[in-house]
Protein backbone atom coordinates (compact mmCIF):
# COMPACT_ATOMS: atom_id res chain seq x y z
CA UNK A 1 0.00 0.00 0.00
CA UNK A 2 2.91 2.37 0.73
CA UNK A 3 4.12 2.02 -2.85
CA UNK A 4 0.64 2.90 -4.15
CA UNK A 5 0.57 6.02 -1.97
CA UNK A 6 4.05 6.96 -3.19
CA UNK A 7 2.82 6.56 -6.77
CA UNK A 8 -0.01 8.96 -5.92
CA UNK A 9 2.51 11.52 -4.65
CA UNK A 10 4.50 11.08 -7.85
CA UNK A 11 1.35 11.69 -9.83
CA UNK A 12 0.79 14.97 -8.04
CA UNK A 13 4.40 16.00 -8.68
CA UNK A 14 4.05 15.21 -12.36
CA UNK A 15 0.72 17.01 -12.45
CA UNK A 16 2.50 20.17 -11.28
CA UNK A 17 5.15 19.58 -13.97
CA UNK A 18 2.72 18.76 -16.75
CA UNK A 19 3.31 22.13 -18.43
CA UNK A 20 6.64 20.71 -19.54
CA UNK A 21 5.00 18.10 -21.72
CA UNK A 22 1.77 19.73 -22.83
CA UNK A 23 3.60 20.95 -25.94
CA UNK A 24 5.45 17.67 -26.52
CA UNK A 25 3.13 16.52 -29.28
CA UNK A 26 0.26 17.58 -31.45
CA UNK A 27 -3.25 16.64 -30.25
CA UNK A 28 -4.03 12.92 -30.70
CA UNK A 29 -0.35 12.06 -31.23
CA UNK A 30 1.09 9.15 -29.26
CA UNK A 31 4.27 9.89 -27.34
CA UNK A 32 6.74 7.94 -25.19
CA UNK A 33 8.80 9.84 -22.62
CA UNK A 34 11.47 8.53 -20.27
CA UNK A 35 12.53 10.72 -17.35
CA UNK A 36 14.87 10.39 -14.40
CA UNK A 37 13.94 12.06 -11.10
CA UNK A 38 16.70 12.87 -8.65
CA UNK A 39 15.34 13.69 -5.20
CA UNK A 40 16.94 15.79 -2.49
CA UNK A 41 15.51 13.25 -0.04
CA UNK A 42 18.11 10.49 0.21
CA UNK A 43 15.58 7.88 1.30
CA UNK A 44 13.80 8.20 -2.05
CA UNK A 45 16.88 8.20 -4.23
CA UNK A 46 16.80 8.18 -8.02
CA UNK A 47 13.59 7.21 -9.81
CA UNK A 48 12.81 6.54 -13.46
CA UNK A 49 9.41 7.32 -15.04
CA UNK A 50 8.46 5.88 -18.41
CA UNK A 51 5.30 7.50 -19.83
CA UNK A 52 3.08 6.53 -22.75
CA UNK A 53 0.56 9.23 -23.68
CA UNK A 54 -2.30 9.15 -26.16
CA UNK A 55 -4.57 12.19 -25.90
CA UNK A 56 -5.96 12.27 -22.36
CA UNK A 57 -5.04 8.64 -21.72
CA UNK A 58 -1.64 7.63 -20.37
CA UNK A 59 0.41 4.95 -18.70
CA UNK A 60 3.23 5.88 -16.30
CA UNK A 61 5.64 3.24 -15.03
CA UNK A 62 7.60 4.18 -11.89
CA UNK A 63 10.93 2.49 -11.23
CA UNK A 64 13.47 2.65 -8.41
CA UNK A 65 16.90 3.39 -9.85
CA UNK A 66 17.73 3.84 -13.52
CA UNK A 67 19.19 2.03 -16.50
CA UNK A 68 19.25 -1.77 -16.74
CA UNK A 69 19.09 -2.21 -12.96
CA UNK A 70 15.88 -0.26 -12.36
CA UNK A 71 13.09 -2.07 -10.48
CA UNK A 72 9.39 -1.54 -11.26
CA UNK A 73 7.52 -0.19 -8.23
CA UNK A 74 4.17 0.98 -9.52
CA UNK A 75 2.09 1.78 -12.58
CA UNK A 76 -0.42 4.59 -13.11
CA UNK A 77 -2.99 4.28 -15.89
CA UNK A 78 -5.48 7.00 -16.85
CA UNK A 79 -8.30 6.20 -19.24
CA UNK A 80 -12.00 6.90 -19.67
CA UNK A 81 -11.95 9.57 -16.95
CA UNK A 82 -10.47 7.30 -14.26
CA UNK A 83 -6.99 6.83 -12.81
CA UNK A 84 -5.68 3.44 -11.68
CA UNK A 85 -2.76 3.19 -9.23
CA UNK A 86 -1.30 -0.32 -9.54
CA UNK A 87 1.16 -2.23 -7.34
CA UNK A 88 2.66 -5.05 -9.47
CA UNK A 89 4.37 -6.73 -6.50
CA UNK A 90 1.08 -7.19 -4.65
CA UNK A 91 -1.17 -7.36 -7.73
CA UNK A 92 -3.41 -4.71 -6.20
CA UNK A 93 -4.44 -1.15 -6.88
CA UNK A 94 -6.84 1.75 -6.48
CA UNK A 95 -9.29 3.31 -8.91
CA UNK A 96 -10.37 6.94 -8.63
CA UNK A 97 -12.03 9.59 -10.75
CA UNK A 98 -9.59 11.88 -12.54
CA UNK A 99 -11.37 14.95 -11.09
CA UNK A 100 -11.33 13.60 -7.54
CA UNK A 101 -9.28 15.69 -5.04
CA UNK A 102 -6.97 12.75 -4.27
CA UNK A 103 -5.97 12.23 -7.90
CA UNK A 104 -4.14 15.55 -8.17
CA UNK A 105 -5.62 15.92 -11.65
CA UNK A 106 -8.44 18.02 -13.06
CA UNK A 107 -9.76 17.73 -16.58
CA UNK A 108 -10.79 21.13 -17.91
CA UNK A 109 -12.29 19.57 -21.02
CA UNK A 110 -10.01 21.72 -23.21
CA UNK A 111 -7.46 20.21 -25.58
CA UNK A 112 -3.83 20.55 -24.50
CA UNK A 113 -1.95 23.55 -25.80
CA UNK A 114 0.95 22.73 -28.10
CA UNK A 115 3.07 25.91 -27.91
CA UNK A 116 5.17 26.98 -24.95
CA UNK A 117 3.73 30.52 -25.03
CA UNK A 118 0.18 29.15 -24.73
CA UNK A 119 1.21 26.76 -21.97
CA UNK A 120 2.65 29.68 -20.00
CA UNK A 121 -0.54 31.69 -20.57
CA UNK A 122 -2.50 28.83 -19.00
CA UNK A 123 -0.16 28.81 -16.01
CA UNK A 124 -0.75 32.55 -15.52
CA UNK A 125 -4.52 32.02 -15.78
CA UNK A 126 -4.24 29.50 -12.92
CA UNK A 127 -2.64 32.17 -10.74
CA UNK A 128 1.02 31.22 -11.16
CA UNK A 129 3.74 33.82 -11.73
CA UNK A 130 5.76 33.21 -14.89
CA UNK A 131 9.27 34.62 -15.41
CA UNK A 132 11.72 34.23 -18.28
CA UNK A 133 15.13 34.00 -16.58
CA UNK A 134 17.13 34.13 -19.81
CA UNK A 135 19.84 31.75 -20.99
CA UNK A 136 21.74 29.27 -18.83
CA UNK A 137 24.24 26.53 -19.60
CA UNK A 138 23.64 23.01 -18.34
CA UNK A 139 25.84 20.04 -19.18
CA UNK A 140 27.57 21.98 -21.95
CA UNK A 141 24.38 23.10 -23.70
CA UNK A 142 22.58 26.45 -23.57
CA UNK A 143 18.95 26.52 -22.48
CA UNK A 144 16.24 29.13 -22.05
CA UNK A 145 15.05 29.01 -18.45
CA UNK A 146 11.48 29.76 -17.38
CA UNK A 147 10.31 29.89 -13.77
CA UNK A 148 6.71 29.14 -12.79
CA UNK A 149 5.88 30.10 -9.20
CA UNK A 150 2.69 28.77 -7.60
CA UNK A 151 0.50 30.80 -5.26
CA UNK A 152 1.97 29.07 -2.20
CA UNK A 153 5.49 30.10 -3.21
CA UNK A 154 6.85 26.81 -4.54
CA UNK A 155 8.33 27.05 -8.01
CA UNK A 156 9.70 25.07 -10.94
CA UNK A 157 12.50 26.04 -13.33
CA UNK A 158 12.04 24.69 -16.87
CA UNK A 159 15.02 24.35 -19.22
CA UNK A 160 14.02 24.63 -22.89
CA UNK A 161 16.28 23.63 -25.77
CA UNK A 162 16.49 25.45 -29.11
CA UNK A 163 13.36 23.59 -30.28
CA UNK A 164 11.39 24.89 -27.26
CA UNK A 165 11.22 21.43 -25.74
CA UNK A 166 11.77 20.96 -22.02
CA UNK A 167 14.83 18.84 -21.22
CA UNK A 168 15.12 19.51 -17.50
CA UNK A 169 12.98 20.91 -14.72
CA UNK A 170 13.80 21.51 -11.08
CA UNK A 171 11.33 21.76 -8.21
CA UNK A 172 11.91 24.12 -5.26
CA UNK A 173 10.00 24.63 -2.03
CA UNK A 174 8.82 28.05 -0.88
CA UNK A 175 12.16 28.60 0.90
CA UNK A 176 14.14 28.07 -2.30
CA UNK A 177 15.42 24.62 -1.35
CA UNK A 178 15.67 22.18 -4.26
CA UNK A 179 13.32 19.21 -3.81
CA UNK A 180 13.48 17.23 -7.05
CA UNK A 181 15.17 17.45 -10.40
CA UNK A 182 13.74 15.75 -13.49
CA UNK A 183 15.72 15.08 -16.63
CA UNK A 184 14.18 14.03 -19.93
CA UNK A 185 16.20 11.08 -21.20
CA UNK A 186 14.06 10.27 -24.21
CA UNK A 187 10.97 11.66 -25.92
CA UNK A 188 9.67 10.25 -29.19
CA UNK A 189 6.38 9.99 -31.12
CA UNK A 190 4.82 6.55 -31.59
CA UNK A 191 2.52 5.22 -34.28
CA UNK A 192 0.54 3.54 -31.50
CA UNK A 193 0.91 2.76 -27.82
CA UNK A 194 2.36 -0.66 -26.97
CA UNK A 195 -0.26 -3.42 -27.02
CA UNK A 196 -2.06 -3.63 -23.67
CA UNK A 197 -0.48 -0.44 -22.32
CA UNK A 198 -3.83 0.82 -20.97
CA UNK A 199 -5.19 -2.59 -19.88
CA UNK A 200 -5.88 -3.26 -16.19
CA UNK A 201 -4.67 -6.80 -15.35
CA UNK A 202 -7.61 -9.08 -14.70
CA UNK A 203 -5.90 -10.78 -11.73
CA UNK A 204 -5.33 -7.52 -9.80
CA UNK A 205 -7.49 -6.73 -6.76
CA UNK A 206 -8.67 -3.15 -7.38
CA UNK A 207 -10.10 -0.96 -4.58
CA UNK A 208 -12.70 1.32 -6.17
CA UNK A 209 -12.44 4.79 -4.62
CA UNK A 210 -14.05 6.63 -7.53
CA UNK A 211 -17.15 7.51 -5.49
CA UNK A 212 -15.33 8.50 -2.31
CA UNK A 213 -15.75 12.06 -1.05
CA UNK A 214 -13.34 13.86 1.26
CA UNK A 215 -14.94 15.91 4.09
CA UNK A 216 -14.84 19.62 3.34
CA UNK A 217 -14.08 19.06 -0.34
CA UNK A 218 -16.29 18.56 -3.33
CA UNK A 219 -15.90 15.81 -5.85
CA UNK A 220 -17.15 12.36 -6.53
CA UNK A 221 -17.16 9.85 -9.30
CA UNK A 222 -18.61 12.31 -11.81
CA UNK A 223 -16.05 15.01 -11.01
CA UNK A 224 -18.75 17.58 -10.14
CA UNK A 225 -18.50 19.75 -7.02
Amino acid sequence: MKKIVYALVLGMVLGFASAAFAQAAAPAQNVMTEMVMISAQTQIGTMTMVNYVSGKNFRMENYKGQGDKKILLSVMIAKDGFMYMLNPAQKSGMKMAMNAPMSGQKDSGKPQETSWAKVMEEQKAKGSAVTNRGKEKWEGQEYEVWRVTAKEGTYVDYYLDKNQMVKRFVFYDAKGQMQQEMRVIKMEPLKALPAGALDIPADYKIMDMSQMKIPGMGGGGNGKP
